[in-house]
C-alpha cells in the first residue's frame, strides 16, 4: 500500500502517544480527505522496539510526505525517520 503521509513522532515513553498521533490523524484527514496516512500509535502492543522500527521504515519508503510531530528530535526513531526521508528528498514538515 502507498501512503500519501507518514505521521513519525515519539512513543516510547509518552504516556498520551496514541491520542497525539489520532489528533494528527484526524487533522490529516480534515485536511485531505481521503488520504492514506500511516500512524504508528495504531501498531499492535507488546512487540519489540525492533519490530516497530521495520514496520515505520518500510512504510516510510512507501509514503510521500513526513510530518513530525512536536518533540520528534527527543525520539531515536524519530529522528532515524527523519534522516531516512532527508536522505530520500521527501517532503518533510512540523506539525504543531
Amino acid at each position: 500500500m502507498k501512503y500519501d503521509f507518514f505521521l513519525s513522532g515519539p512513543i516510547t515513553g509518552v504516556e498520551d502517544f496514541r491520542e497525539r498521533f489520532a489528533d494528527a490523524e484526524a487533522a490529516v484527514m480534515d485536511r485531505f480527505p481521503g488520504a492514506r496516512v500511516w500512524n504508528p500509535a495504531r501498531l499492535e502492543a507488546g512487540k519489540s522496539y525492533r519490530w516497530y522500527m521495520i514496520r515505520c521504515l518500510v512504510a516510510l519508503f512507501r509514503s510521500e510526505q513526513v510530518l513530525m510531530l512536536p518533540d520528534w528530535q527527543f525520539s531515536p526513531g524519530a529522528v532515524a525517520e527523519r534522516a531516512v526521508a532527508a536522505c530520500l528528498k521527501m517532503e518533510i514538515r512540523e506539525v504543531h
